[in-house]
């Protein structure tokens, strides 16, 4: 609660009976919440008026948490939960901006849509072939951005994943900033016809025909 809030000067003297329009100064609390913004005129260092029976003006005033410059909503996720290690998967993706910035699709401060793999400790494995994709358009703030056939790439070494996608800017992850990821776990398996070679003793520099 604050009980002694900013001044508004008046800007002229008004005589008994006549009335003033004034664009009020107000500050209203940190902290999100329903308040009473209560507005009472003031004989500084004097009187309230509302002490000698004045009317005041209550409003009740909702404070909202102010919306960051990045922020979305995953709306819509459609891709295989199983892949063939090395092999590339197909994913369907709804978005919507949820900040109060656009997203560019092209500039050096165009958004695109990433993903990158984690292992079952947390760790990052890169994949080869990685990329990212474009938005199909400007989004902008309450937008939704809808991207078909995304293209992702399982790693090399079958096992389960944590698949996370992250939008990008800059070449830096928009998660940095405080903005949703959507993440995805994945079976990675060996392919259907697959095999490890492993060279117990290293081949003879030379050897006899016929050996």
């Amino acid at each position: 609660m604050v009980e002694d809030g900013l001044r508004t000067q008046l800007g002229r003297e008004v005589p008994p009976q006549d009335e003033i329009a004034l664009d009020a100064q107000v500050q209203f609390p940190a902290e999100p919440g329903q308040y009473i913004l209560r507005l009472d005129m003031v004989h500084e260092f004097v009187v309230w008026f509302h002490w000698k029976g004045s009317l005041v003006y209550d409003v009740s005033v909702t404070v909202e948490t102010a919306a960051p410059d990045y922020a979305a909503e995953w709306l819509d996720y459609d891709a295989p939960l199983r892949l063939t290690a090395g092999e590339s998967g197909y994913a369907y993706i709804e978005i919507r901006n949820t900040g109060t910035k656009s997203w560019p699709k092209s500039g050096d401060d165009a958004v695109s849509m990433g993903y990158r793999w984690l292992d079952s400790q947390g760790v990052e494995v890169s994949v080869p072939g990685y990329q990212t994709w474009p938005l199909p358009k400007v989004v902008d703030p309450g937008d939704t951005a809808v991207l078909h056939n995304v293209e992702f790439v399982a790693p090399d070494a079958p096992a389960s994943y944590l698949l996370v996608w992250d939008l990008v800017q800059g070449g830096d992850w928009l998660s940095e900033k405080g903005v949703a990821v959507l993440e995805q776990p994945m079976q990675v398996v060996a392919g259907e016809y697959a095999v490890e070679w492993e060279a117990l003793e290293p081949w003879p520099a030379q050897v006899s025909p016929g050996a």
